[in-house]
């Protein structure tokens, strides 16, 4: 597949032990997020970019991972909105399909 002209660049990475990916979304250029979960457990992730070695690793932001029930665990990632995480957060006073813009820090 090329794009604008320019073939695309391929990176290898693995799924972090956290489950399955159940929502993605990049907020700029290498800026890229993903919501994984698994048995109860939940989180967002980022990929870490390694040129050197052609890779990208996910990898937690910390405070979003935990139990479903943990307060603040995020519990869903539906998109972005410019620099913006558009996400879903445990025990959230606003219900469990609250959406909040986020822009979370690595």
């Amino acid at each position: 597949m090329k794009s604008s002209g320019v073939a695309p660049h391929v990176y290898r990475t693995e799924a972090p032990s956290a489950g399955r990916l159940l929502g993605f979304a990049a907020t700029g250029s290498k800026e890229v997020y993903g919501y994984f979960s698994s048995r109860g457990d939940s989180g967002l992730y980022y990929l870490l970019f390694d040129e050197a070695a052609n890779a990208v690793r996910w990898l937690p932001v910390q405070g979003t991972i935990g139990a479903y029930t943990k307060a603040g665990a995020i519990t869903g990632l539906w998109g972005s909105d410019d620099n913006a995480l558009l996400v879903s957060r445990a025990e959230d006073r606003a219900g469990i399909i609250a959406l909040h813009w986020a822009s979370p820090i690595k």
